[in-house]
């Protein structure tokens, strides 16, 4: 008991008599690996890229960057990609769009510019160093 008492960092007392078990935290403790995970994720920086993606903008940024910067793509080969997603992410200037000639309004190929594939490696590697859920 004592050894993972240590482990989590907390003190436990326990009295036989009127049977009084106390645990609390170690305050001595000041080590980084004591500290309630709930703590680490709370103390990790904002991620690169803000505001962050929601989850139509991210699956459309996985997508484009698994084929990689300036490779251009049908759009109907992109999941949930509508022209709210395609103005966030042209906004930002991480995606570029070219439309048809016969029908100006009306996407043809959509691609992931430079910036873009420059956000989606440092989330990437944000994303590899503060792991979540």
């Amino acid at each position: 008991m004592a050894k993972v008492a240590k482990e989590f960092g907390v003190v436990v007392e326990y009295v036989d008599g009127d049977v009084t078990v106390r645990i609390c935290p170690n305050h001595q403790e000041n080590s980084e690996a004591h500290l309630n995970p709930i703590h680490r994720i709370s103390d990790r920086p904002r991620e690169p890229v803000d505001p962050p993606f929601d989850w139509r903008e991210h699956q459309t940024m996985q997508h484009l960057a698994t084929l990689g910067a300036e490779v251009r793509t049908c759009w109907r080969t992109l999941k949930n990609f509508g022209p709210s997603t395609q103005k966030k992410l042209e906004h930002r200037g991480y995606i570029a769009v070219s439309y048809e000639t016969d029908k100006p309004n009306v996407v043809d190929e959509v691609w992931l510019t430079k910036n873009g594939m420059k956000a989606w490696k440092s989330l990437s590697s944000y994303y590899d160093k503060y792991p979540s859920l």
